[in-house]
Parts: structure tokens; C-alpha cells; sequence
């Protein structure tokens, strides 16, 4: 009995010791957000010149919400610097030769000093082979930086610099305009956020010079549309009303030579930007075109994401009631969809619309429909793919406020 009451007594006690140990470990603890210099850092290791601009546009961006202005406007001169054509370097010329000082007037040449007294002049007498100097300077032959200094009254001789190594030119930077130009867009947006309206008026002549170079109608639009936008007088916009308009005549005129069932993408774009330009007349009548075409879509899935986006644009506008309709009417043809890869896809663009919209609640609702229907997609890769979009889709969904 005392041999097990002890027992007892030492299990009690490892039991209270045990119960003050705290039970959360090292991986409870929050990892710290990453400092901006971090960020930095981060995005100077991207792959490519284009991710890298991506990256530092992004970092811009938090610097301008922190407060740090000039440290946005520095991040965002670096990050377009990656998108244009760097100059070849040309080898720097050599500095020009140092002549010595010419004596002064009346100060006698060192030629034409008096010899010491008890020494002849000896005209043209030189030095016999390998017998140093009696003065005890160094041969001539010898390298400048073993050179005795010079005597009172003597120019110091200066020694020539040594050839200057040609500097290897730099090969072009190779810009792709497809990746580029939109890139350039997201800058300019960040430097009209910032005030900057001239570099922001830069950057956008810069994009705008790769459109030729863009063969797909829908992102050439999609170009001006959003040049239009940030051209426009909505807060944090340049404020040139003219210049918008300009622009999204020509997103409209080139929307209308897309092919018809992928003309409502077009025209979203195009909606989207009279929206963001402050143009609200000229939005509501491109929104109804919008509206008019996604109904004639035969796809169902192109004829979703129609929908979607002009319940997107009506929400933008601030008409929310017309919004909800287009949604509503959105999410049922997405769920009709037979396929499980376009009906994730579908469902993704009609959660991002809602989440527009103000309804996040109903929005996580269809990204839940839409990573159901991308776990039934049969091909691995495609099935990866649409996973990855739910995902994102869904973070950005979370981060939102609405």
C-alpha cells in the first residue's frame, strides 16, 4: 500500500508539472509579415525582367498605402526601368594627357639654369648606358611610380595614365509588348495614385507605342480601354477628360473587330474603362452593348463570363440592384454547364462579380460550387490549372473588403 501510494503521489506531481508547461509550441507562433525591404528583395530575384516589374509594382503600391511617397516613386522608377530597352554602353573616352605648367615670364627655363660653379657644360653629353644619374633620380626607362622627386626649382614629371580598357557594349534588352505594355498600365495607374501625372502620362505613351506590336484584338483594346481609365477625371486619375475619351474610342473601335463570341470580353474592358474615366453616360451605353451581346453568345461558359462582366460594370457604376439581376442570372448558367472545367471557370468569374458587388457571403458560396466542380476535372494539368485559379480567386476574394 505505501509502495503504491507513492506511485501515486509522483504520477500527481508529474501531472501538475506537466500542466504548467505551456502547450503552445514553435508553431503557433504568427510569421511576421515581410518587411518591404524584404519585398524588395524578393522581387530583384524574379526570373524574368517582366516578373520582376510585376513585383516592384506590387511593392509600390503597399509604399504608397504606408505613407512613403517618394519611396513608391523610386520602387516604380526601377520597376519601369525593367521594361524598356536598356541603351548599349559606349567605352568611355581617355582622359586627355596632362602637359606640365609652363614657367612664368622672366623665370628661367631648366635648360637654361647655371650650372653649378667649378662644372663645365657639357652640350650634349648624355649619361653612358646603365650609370645611374648622379642626382640620384631613376633611369628613364624605369616605371613612373620609382621616379625620384624633382629638384627645387624643377617641374615635377607627371606621369602618363595608363590605357583606359574598352568597356564591353551592352546588348538591347528584348521587351515582349504582350507582357509589357499591360505592366506599363499597372505603372502608370500607381504614379497617377501617387500625383505624378506627368510620369504617369509618360508611362502610358510608352505602352501605347507597343500596341501595333500586340497582334490579339482583346488585349490591344483592353490597352486603351485601361489607358482611358487612368486618363480619366475619377479620383486618382490624371483628370484629362478628352485624352479618356480618345482612348476608349479607340478600345471601341478596335472591340468591334473581334470575333463575335468573344466581343462581350472586349466590350467589358472598354465598359469598365468609361467607368473608371468618370464618363457615366458613355459607360451606361456601352454597358447596355455589353449586355446585348453576352445574351448573344452561344457558349455557355463565354456567355457566364459576359454576364459576369457587365454585372461587374453595373456594379463599378453603382447600380447595384441591376448588378444582382445579371448575377443571379450569371450563376445559373454556370451551374448548367455540363463540363466540370469551363463550369469552374464560369463559377469563378460570376464569385468575383458577386464579391464586387458587395456580396462576399454568396461569392464564397460559388468559389465553394467551383473547387468542386475543378476536383472532377479528368486531365491532371487541367485539373491543376483550374485548382490554382479557384485558389486565387478565392484569396482575393477573402482579402477584399467590401
Amino acid at each position: 500500500m505505501q509502495f503504491r501510494s507513492s506511485t501515486l503521489v509522483a504520477v500527481s506531481l508529474l501531472a501538475m508539472l506537466m500542466s504548467l508547461v505551456p502547450v503552445t509550441g514553435c508553431g503557433s507562433k504568427k510569421r511576421k509579415p515581410p518587411t518591404i525591404a524584404e519585398l524588395l528583395d524578393d522581387a530583384r530575384k524574379a526570373g524574368t525582367d517582366e516578373a520582376q516589374a510585376k513585383q516592384l509594382t506590387r511593392v509600390a503600391r503597399l509604399q504608397l498605402r504606408s505613407g512613403n511617397k517618394s519611396g513608391a516613386s523610386k520602387t516604380l522608377s526601377e520597376a519601369r526601368s525593367k521594361l524598356s530597352p536598356s541603351k548599349p554602353r559606349k567605352p568611355k573616352p581617355a582622359p586627355p594627357a596632362v602637359e606640365a605648367a609652363a614657367p612664368a615670364d622672366g623665370e628661367p627655363k631648366p635648360d637654361d639654369e647655371p650650372l653649378p660653379e667649378g662644372e663645365p657644360a657639357a652640350e650634349g653629353a648624355a649619361p653612358a648606358e646603365a650609370a645611374p644619374p648622379a642626382d640620384g633620380t631613376a633611369p628613364a626607362d624605369a616605371p613612373p611610380e620609382a621616379a625620384a622627386p624633382a629638384a627645387d626649382g624643377e617641374p615635377a614629371a607627371i606621369p602618363e595614365p595608363p590605357p583606359e580598357e574598352a568597356v564591353p557594349e551592352e546588348p538591347p534588352r528584348v521587351i515582349n509588348p504582350v507582357a509589357a505594355a499591360p505592366l506599363l498600365m499597372d505603372i502608370a495607374a500607381v504614379y497617377s495614385e501617387l500625383g505624378e501625372k506627368g510620369a504617369a502620362r509618360d508611362v502610358i505613351k510608352q505602352a501605347i507605342k507597343m500596341a501595333p506590336e500586340i497582334p490579339d484584338d482583346i488585349s490591344r483594346s483592353a490597352l486603351f480601354a485601361t489607358a482611358g481609365g487612368i486618363y480619366g477625371v475619377r479620383q486618382g486619375g490624371i483628370g484629362d477628360a478628352a485624352a479618356a475619351r480618345r482612348s476608349l474610342k479607340e478600345a471601341t473601335s478596335i472591340s468591334g473587330n473581334v470575333e463575335e463570341r468573344f466581343r462581350a470580353q472586349a466590350l467589358a474592358a472598354v465598359a469598365m474603362g468609361y467607368v473608371n474615366a468618370g464618363l457615366a453616360k458613355e459607360a451606361s451605353d456601352m454597358v447596355t452593348t455589353l449586355e446585348e451581346s453576352a445574351r448573344n453568345v452561344e457558349s455557355p461558359r463565354a456567355r457566364t463570363e459576359a454576364l459576369a462582366a457587365a454585372g461587374n460594370v453595373r456594379a463599378q457604376s453603382g447600380d447595384k440592384e441591376r448588378a444582382t439581376e445579371l448575377l443571379g442570372e450569371a450563376a445559373s448558367t454556370a451551374k448548367g454547364i455540363e463540363g466540370a472545367e469551363n463550369r469552374a471557370y464560369a463559377l469563378v468569374a460570376v464569385a468575383d462579380a458577386t464579391s464586387a458587388n458587395g456580396d462576399r457571403k454568396a461569392a464564397l458560396k460559388l468559389i465553394a460550387e467551383a473547387e468542386k466542380a475543378a476536383n472532377k476535372v479528368g486531365d491532371p494539368d487541367a485539373q491543376e490549372n483550374a485548382k490554382a485559379k479557384v485558389r486565387a480567386a478565392k484569396g482575393e476574394i477573402e482579402r477584399r473588403k467590401t
